[in-house]
């Protein structure tokens, strides 16, 4: 199938998601999440068509790990262990990320490390302490999760500030998403939380894979 197709097939099932969280047709909402992954997969790999390297399975594995997150965190309501089991499949989706991110070299600047560093890091802290009283049973992976994601918006900014705009977006955006749902479920019900949390996640994953296949296009191709 043509790339064109596989995006616009991607932004339908993104928008009747969005319609499904707003009005809450869990059916259709049942349907529609698990394909976001698997459209934007297809739009991936249509994209960047023959090029064989490390790079383009690190993105394949971070979808498929966020695809596994998306179908767990469905069922979370039914049973307390898939929760968990959704936040290891996005940690796996994070890690992939990370090392997708780190095959690309950035623009040498101290101060970007440094500033980017420092502001993740203490924006992770503020938030892990607004979530502690909450956490009880869950602070360990809830803290592994944050330095993972930590990580993650470090380097994902780092080595593509001043060349791909996309993925820094990604990456910040990728970091609100996963923080509404955390002070959602640990802290208190925020306004508007399904509909925000799904719209920063769905735009997050498009930059994301937008950036890296533009930048591996022009690199590799």
């Amino acid at each position: 199938m043509k790339t064109k197709y596989w995006l616009w097939l991607f932004i339908l099932d993104a928008i009747l998601h969005l319609v499904t969280t707003v009005y809450t047709l869990p059916t259709l909402n049942l349907i529609t999440k698990p394909l976001l992954m698997i459209l934007l997969g297809g739009y991936f790999v249509s994209k960047v068509g023959n090029l064989n390297n490390k790079l383009k399975y690190l993105v394949v594995a971070a979808l498929i790990g966020s695809w596994f997150g998306d179908t767990f965190l469905m069922f979370q309501d039914y049973n307390s262990m898939f929760f968990i089991f959704g936040l290891g499949s996005f940690l796996i989706a994070h890690l992939a990320y990370i090392m997708a991110f780190y095959k690309f070299k950035g623009k040498k600047n101290q101060v970007v490390l440094i500033s980017t560093s420092l502001f993740f890091a203490a924006y992770s802290l503020n938030l892990l302490l607004a979530l502690w009283p909450g956490l009880n049973d869950m602070l360990i992976p809830v803290i592994v999760y944050a330095f993972v994601l930590t990580v993650m918006g470090i380097i994902g900014v780092v080595r593509n500030y001043g060349i791909s705009i996309l993925i820094v977006l990604g990456a910040i955006l990728f970091i609100i998403s996963d923080s509404l749902i955390a002070y959602n479920k640990f802290v208190e019900p925020v306004i508007y939380s399904r509909i925000s949390i799904m719209f920063t996640y769905i735009l997050a994953q498009f930059l994301i894979v937008k950036g890296l296949s533009n930048r591996m296009i022009k690199i590799y191709s």
